[in-house]
């Protein structure tokens, strides 16, 4: 066995059984929001890509454009999903039964296109509570849209996150969505304790 270097820039990571049990979890939830979303009309199919752990400040800093994030408390502790403004038009378009627009433009969402996106991020909720592993039921709720996702004081600087990215195909068309927990909170979630 030789030395290796540790690179202490890096945030601690997400064990690797705990990184299979989200997968799984994460996995079932998509093909329920999935048939959710197509007994409403919109026909899209989503993969998971990755879980990384990552710093919350260049994080949340490297987002562009309009994305738009949704608070959710998860066991009692709070995470961001994250829509990019092409997905939300893409959604809500998709659930109003509408053809894409050919170049999506970043741009402010009508009220109605806010209420179908929230409804979708809603179902998406429901299909989390579906498909979670356990026997005992997860406490999961929707709480407001964050305000400002780059300037977000919902997570310490200091407290590493697991990013995991999705990707979303509607209409020919693919957009990733991100979800960030704190790592300590999905560990509790999963019942490691230290």
């Amino acid at each position: 066995m030789s030395p290796q270097t540790y690179d202490f820039t890096r945030p601690p990571q997400l064990p690797t059984e705990n990184k299979t049990r989200l997968a799984t979890w994460l996995n079932r939830s998509h093909a329920i929001f999935a048939e959710s979303l197509g007994e409403m009309g919109l026909s899209l199919s989503i993969q998971l890509l990755d879980q990384t752990t990552v710093w919350p400040l260049p994080t949340l800093e490297a987002l562009t454009g309009k994305a738009i994030g949704f608070r959710m408390d998860v066991g009692g502790n709070p995470t961001i999903l994250v829509l990019p403004n092409t997905l939300a038009q893409s959604l809500a378009a998709g659930l109003l039964g509408d053809s894409l627009a050919a170049e999506l433009s970043e741009r402010d969402l009508s009220a109605v296109e806010n209420r179908l996106v929230e409804l979708a991020v809603t179902t998406f909720v429901g299909s989390l509570k579906e498909a979670w592993l356990d026997e005992s039921a997860i406490a999961l709720s929707l709480r407001d849209r964050e305000s400002n996702l780059r300037r977000s004081k919902l997570f310490r600087p200091n407290d590493p996150l697991v990013l995991s990215r999705s990707k979303l195909t509607i209409s020919g068309v693919d957009h990733h969505w991100s979800w960030l927990f704190r790592l300590e909170s999905l560990l509790q979630l999963f019942g490691v304790t230290e």
